[in-house]
């Protein structure tokens, strides 16, 4: 097989598309889950794009002149913003399980959240990777820490900031807006969200801090991903780092 280099979040997405449509020719797509792999996949990089797009624009209305500013008006785009931005990482982690579970299900059926099923896809979730919830016997799925070992640890390792972005994103859908003070380049956001009063206290975290730590932490999943699957199906890679 021919060797696919990587190096950034866009050529390991295309890598996994190259390696998905490589392990289909050898071993044939039972339950179309090259299909279920890509449109997962392809959700997980659109997410991205929402991030990344809505990130840029949360600092547009202090490009207005102070005097046409409208408070009101700051405050509902600003919050509008800000709900992409955590609707689209965390439907980011819930479209990257989807594909790999859907190239797990190829491996190993019933180590993984059956495609073919409605019943098996409602089953699908973040908790498949990793979960410490006790009173869950369902998760994690067995399959990743026995073949997906390496993405087990880095989704365990961002376990913080996955827990801080699926919070945050509870609150900006269910509840109110959850910038806490703003200024160019810089929008604080409350501690423990969810509690009473939680827009009064003191902010230690901006939404571009958590963006800044979610890029990184989707780079290094990716690389692993992209690495794990070409162990898993012994398709050759050669990794060429960052410079």
């Amino acid at each position: 097989m021919n060797e696919i280099h990587f190096k950034t979040c866009t050529s390991a997405y295309n890598c996994l598309r190259d390696m998905a449509r490589q392990i289909e020719a050898a071993l044939g797509n039972d339950g179309n889950w090259r299909i279920v792999f890509e449109d997962g996949l392809r959700a997980f990089a659109a997410r991205i794009s929402t991030v990344t797009t809505s990130l840029e624009l949360l600092d547009k209305p202090f490009d207005v002149q102070v005097a046409k500013l409208s408070p009101e008006e700051w405050a509902v785009d600003t919050d509008q913003r800000t709900a992409e931005i955590f609707f689209g990482m965390d439907s980011a982690l819930e479209c990257f399980v989807f594909a790999l579970n859907a190239i797990g299900y190829l491996k190993s059926p019933s180590d993984f959240c059956d495609i073919a099923t409605a019943k098996g896809l409602r089953q699908i979730c973040s908790n498949n990777i990793a979960s410490k919830n006790a009173q869950d016997k369902t998760n994690p799925r067995p399959g990743y820490a026995k073949y997906f070992p390496r993405v087990v640890e880095c989704w365990s390792a961002h376990s913080e900031l996955i827990g801080e972005v699926i919070t945050y994103h509870d609150v900006s859908k269910h509840r109110s807006c959850i910038v806490h003070t703003s200024s160019r380049g810089s929008h604080s956001l409350p501690n423990d969200p969810k509690s009473p009063g939680a827009i009064f206290r003191a902010a230690t975290r901006t939404i571009e801090d958590i963006a800044r730590d979610f890029h990184r932490f989707c780079e290094l999943l990716l690389i692993e991903t992209v690495e794990e699957i070409s162990t898993v199906f012994e398709i050759a890679v050669t990794r060429v780092d960052h410079t």
